[in-house]
């Protein structure tokens, strides 16, 4: 009775944070690393709501995929064990990351904003912005790898050798998991990432319609993992 709380428990907290990261994903402008990209960061309300839901988001996602990796892990393979630790360390550093970009990057690009043309300050916030604008580049293609990425593909692989999940749930986490990761490797090691960003976004919502299914189906499952 207690796992199955617990499942529940975890299979709600999976479709809530996925259904929020794709209605704040479909929220939030896509905003360049450019004047005008700094200016629309400085002046848009609807950036700072969607980036505080993906907050919320992504805190269940984690909670609800670690409780998975868990359980998986008891009963199946090393697989799930090293799910988990993507998990948690791709949270980590995804929270962090929007935390830097919800408070740190919006308040120096709003500093810019409103500095005086023509004056030494201009050009330095300015700068200030864009530099926090290229850690925080950084800290999303991290958690982009170990959370979207390589989270979802070993923890498919640790379902397929448990009867908590469908084989094709299973299938859907490492096709989608892989292509996330692939194409996140690709925005690591390129410096010209606008070609790789509808494939990222394509990939990115595969893995979070996995989320959902995969919660849709804890919350009818009543049998913990069990080996084949």
């Amino acid at each position: 009775m207690a796992m199955q709380r617990h499942n529940r428990l975890s299979a709600y907290a999976l479709l809530t944070g996925g259904v929020l990261a794709l209605v704040a994903n479909a929220m939030t402008p896509r905003i360049s690393d450019t004047a005008k990209g700094y200016v629309e960061l400085a002046t848009s309300k609807r950036w700072l709501v969607a980036n505080v839901m993906l907050f919320v988001a992504l805190t269940l996602v984690v909670a609800g995929l670690a409780r998975v990796a868990n359980t998986l892990g008891e009963r199946t393979s090393e697989l799930a064990d090293f799910g988990r630790v993507a998990v948690i360390a791709g949270g980590a550093a995804a929270l962090v990351q929007l935390a830097v970009e919800t408070s740190a990057l919006k308040h120096q690009a709003e500093i810019w904003y409103h500095t005086p043309q023509g004056t030494t300050d201009f050009a330095m916030t300015y700068w200030a912005a864009n530099s926090v604008d290229h850690l925080n580049a950084a800290l999303q293609v991290t958690w982009d790898i170990l959370l979207v990425g390589l989270a979802p593909a070993l923890l498919g692989a640790a379902m397929l050798r448990s009867t908590m999940f469908s084989r094709p749930i299973a299938v859907f986490g490492i096709a989608s998991g892989t292509a996330a990761l692939v194409v996140s490797y690709l925005l690591l090691v390129n410096d010209n990432r606008d070609r790789l960003d509808i494939p990222f976004a394509i990939a990115s919502v595969a893995v979070t319609l996995w989320v959902i299914t995969c919660g849709w189906q804890l919350r009818d499952g009543a049998e913990p993992p069990r080996l084949r």
